[in-house]
């Protein structure tokens, strides 16, 4: 057992009833005789599916029941044939300090974050820097700190984000205002403002083109800008 100033017990044993599980549970101490439970965590390899299980119990169920098994909060499944291994989390995943989601994708050369990227018509499944205005080969934006990465990391790589809030490299020689369409420009590697095409009276902006939605503006010259991400 450990204890500290904050009167907190770490408790580490076996699950009760659980054959190879090992627990930690945190208690606060108020007293001697009243211990407050917070919550109890155990690792258990679940021999029906052969799943590591991270089990999780909160204060109120330790209060209400202490001896059943604690819930499921985490589940890792190995590998079986073709199927990679598969993690499952049965909660929320809330606090990430970084606003926009990526993913790894092969580039044609080193391209540094806030860069517009479209696809590389030359090769498969790789971007580039964007070279052109209205650009519909758009494909995102490298992200300096994306909130969530996907796929494997490796060289020749670099994080796109198609989701969520990032900075661009923007070129402002049109205004931009906050909310205002923005599309890749005609300076590498840079959006800009959209500007509709009138049809009948109808303002309409290009199809395929659009990167997101400025959240900051620029009056003039170049900069990096907040952007809300929304390829279409």
């Amino acid at each position: 057992m450990w204890t500290g100033h904050a009167d907190l017990s770490v408790t580490s044993g076996d699950y009760p009833g659980i054959p190879y599980s090992p627990m930690l549970k945190l208690t606060r101490l108020n007293g001697a005789e009243d211990p407050r439970p917070i919550a109890t965590f155990a690792f258990w390899i679940d021999p029906a599916d052969n799943t590591l299980k991270l089990l999780h119990k909160t204060a109120a169920e330790i209060t209400r029941d202490p001896s059943p098994a604690p819930a499921a909060l985490l589940t890792i499944e190995p590998p079986a044939g073709n199927r990679p291994a598969q993690l499952s989390f049965n909660g929320a995943i809330v606090g990430a300090v970084f606003q926009d989601l990526a993913e790894w994708v092969p580039s044609t050369t080193d391209v540094p974050p806030g860069t517009v990227v479209v696809l590389n018509p030359g090769r498969t499944n790789e971007v580039m820097a964007s070279e052109r205005a209205y650009d519909v080969r758009v494909a995102g934006v490298i992200s300096a700190q994306p909130g969530l990465i996907l796929g494997p990391a490796g060289a020749g790589k670099e994080m796109v984000a198609t989701t969520g809030r990032v900075r661009v490299k923007v070129d402002a020689t049109q205004p931009i205002h906050v909310g205002d369409l923005l599309v890749s420009s005609s300076k590498p590697g840079m959006a800009m403002k959209s500007q509709p095409l009138d049809l009948g009276g109808v303002a309409i902006h290009r199809p395929g083109t659009i990167i997101g939605k400025a959240l900051e503006p620029l009056q003039s010259g170049e900069g990096e800008i907040l952007v809300l991400l929304s390829l279409q």
